[in-house]
């Protein structure tokens, strides 16, 4: 399997779910040729890569870094093949074809590919969450749109704390206050205070 190959296979469905191919493989390539840059990924996990070979690689890279502090080729492979995996995730050939077609990239361009790789995914979980919501309202019962506020809200505050960096409890913190807030006035117990009569 090459690069080319992965990249095909890992396109979705006709339409396609956001993703990059390249620049998941350039994160790995990265830390298969410097160990060192692992720990400066900020927010990158396994659900990161929509390639299964790329995931699968990455759980190899993380497991052997946490081990022993180093990354190569022969520990990754032989870490996927004592699984059974170093077929599913290309063979050494692909693992290999990581390294050497992968630059030496700055720390900056490390950080844009990182955001790039994230930003997909958070696509895709929004994608997955609006086909449940949309399932859920084919059904046409009345709790639908209760579903669909419990299912955005997530993703939504989500978005917001990787905007901020990871901040993002302000929003939820307005949002319980609201909701609460809008379940007492539906209740009939209203806040107390003084009435503005507006």
């Amino acid at each position: 399997m090459n690069m080319v190959e992965t990249r095909n296979e890992n396109r979705g469905s006709e339409g396609g779910l956001p993703c990059d191919i390249e620049g998941e493989a350039a994160l790995l390539g990265s830390c298969l040729v410097k160990s060192e840059v692992l720990p400066t990924l900020a927010g990158i996990t396994q659900l990161s890569f929509y390639s299964r070979p790329h995931a699968l690689i990455y759980e190899a890279v993380v497991d052997c870094y946490a081990k022993s502090g180093a990354i190569d080729v022969v520990g990754v492979s032989t870490w996927l093949r004592e699984r059974s995996l170093l077929d599913d995730a290309g063979g050494v050939g692909y693992v290999t074809e990581i390294i050497t077609s992968t630059p030496v990239f700055s720390a900056r361009r490390i950080a844009q590919i990182v955001e790039s790789v994230t930003g997909k995914q958070r696509l895709r979980e929004v994608i997955k969450q609006c086909d449940g919501i949309i399932a859920e309202c084919k059904r046409g019962r009345d709790e639908s749109l209760t579903t669909v506020r419990e299912s955005m809200l997530p993703v939504l505050l989500g978005s917001v704390a990787a905007e901020r960096g990871g901040a993002g409890k302000e929003p939820v913190l307005a949002f319980e206050c609201a909701n609460s807030t809008y379940e007492q006035l539906l209740a009939g117990d209203g806040p107390t205070g003084i009435s503005t009569g507006i």
